[in-house]
């Protein structure tokens, strides 16, 4: 590792890093691979635009992001099939529930328009929301009739101990409606967190993941739909376990190894240099949506 990019054998270009950054003005040393780096959507238009400069757009050789035909592709994580299953007392789990569902959201104005998606839903449905975008925190819930009161927290992993006791279901809502893209909001719930998910996102969920472990918005075609579906399906104990008990299932593995090693180990092995034309057009084109399912 070296800050001084003209002895580096490759040079990355982290998307937010690039937002505010002239053109590169350092000498390439031959050989040199230019790498595009990003964990975000490409719908952060204003964090890209710099990748259709002069100096950058056709020089990038490789790309680290979410999309799966990238040189190094990033994943959030992914689930295998649990070697050993956790005998739960599914009876008791849903017993203890007395709230619909529950979100976790801190970025509000964005693209999948997510806020104005679950307002519909809460027409039907109680939803409650956490974060800087909802009204309450883990600290709060005790204003909520049968909630357990946990620490003043909104964080995602201090809440996760109130949604297994007390909500059925936790709205995965993506904040752009991206191909391939899914953070790490739909994976943490695999990790012994005992709710249904409700994913809203650009991927194909279920090319990707088990059938009957989530509950997709796509399906539906309102938010209105969406919400008396889980009403029925949260007000029926033997289908509702069901989910639970196929979730359980499945276990979260983290992305392994992390992308510094996978692009060490690509340099070792594989100095090939392409060259993409247009990185801007690669990773903006057709990769996002706006939504279409709620007007």
């Amino acid at each position: 590792m070296t800050q001084n990019k003209e002895l580096a054998d490759a040079v990355l270009f982290y998307a937010v890093k690039l937002k505010n950054s002239p053109p590169p003005r350092f000498r390439r040393k031959p050989g040199q691979i230019w790498v595009f780096h990003t964990n975000e959507a490409p719908s952060r238009f204003s964090w890209f635009v710099s990748l259709n400069r002069t100096g950058i757009r056709d020089q990038i050789n490789w790309t680290m992001t979410h999309k799966l035909d990238s040189d190094i592709p990033i994943v959030y994580g992914r689930l295998m099939e649990s070697e050993q299953l956790v005998e739960k007392d599914y009876d008791e789990i849903y017993s203890g529930k007395s709230r619909t569902a529950a979100w976790f959201v801190s970025h509000c104005p964005v693209r999948s328009d997510r806020s104005i998606y679950v307002a519909r839903m809460q027409t039907r449905i109680d939803v409650d929301g956490f974060g800087a975008c909802g009204t309450l925190t883990c600290g709060q819930a005790e204003k909520i009739p049968g909630v357990v009161a946990l620490r003043n927290d909104a964080d995602r992993d201090t809440c996760f101990p109130l949604l297994s006791q007390t909500y059925k279901f936790y709205l995965a809502f993506e904040n752009s409606l991206c191909q391939e893209y899914v953070t790490e909001k739909f994976f943490k719930l695999f990790n012994n967190v005992d709710v249904v998910p409700v994913v809203r996102g650009g991927a194909d969920y279920k090319s990707y993941f088990p059938p009957g472990t989530f509950v997709d918005a796509a399906d539906f075609s309102s938010p209105e739909a969406l919400a008396d579906y889980l009403d029925d399906l949260g007000n029926d104990k033997s289908r509702y376990i069901s989910y639970l008990r196929n979730k359980n299932r499945y276990q979260v593995v983290w992305d392994s190894p992390t992308w510094q090693c996978k692009l060490c180990e690509k340099l070792h092995v594989d100095r090939q240099k392409k060259t993409y034309k247009n990185i801007h057009a690669w990773f903006t084109t057709n990769s996002c949506v706006d939504p279409k399912d709620f007007h």
